[in-house]
């Protein structure tokens, strides 16, 4: 399944790298939310599937991390960290800070 997965996506390592540091660059923060991200990458001429297939590549990169957070207003949204950043941390720890 993941093979085919694979297949349709458009992002090679390079690219999902240059667009994750070009993120985390822009927002100049550690946790970038969910909202965050979409807006970013949508502006930048991704399309939702398009975006969600990024963040699935950095992910099975090991570039980022993935979480959910729940917001003040009871809203869920993932949220994504670079794991080198947070060595030694959990990600309840982490979760914490937003």
């Amino acid at each position: 399944m993941l093979g085919l997965i694979e297949e349709h996506m458009k992002f090679n390592e390079d690219t999902v790298s240059k667009l994750i540091d070009e993120l985390f660059e822009k927002y100049e923060k550690r946790y970038i939310d969910e909202d965050e991200y979409k807006i970013f990458f949508t502006l930048k001429g991704l399309n939702p599937d398009e975006i969600e297939d990024l963040i699935f590549h950095a992910y099975r990169l090991g570039i980022i991390d993935v979480g959910v957070d729940v917001k003040g207003d009871g809203k869920s949204l993932m949220s994504i960290w670079k794991d080198e950043d947070e060595e030694g941390i959990s990600e309840d720890d982490i979760l914490k800070k937003f």
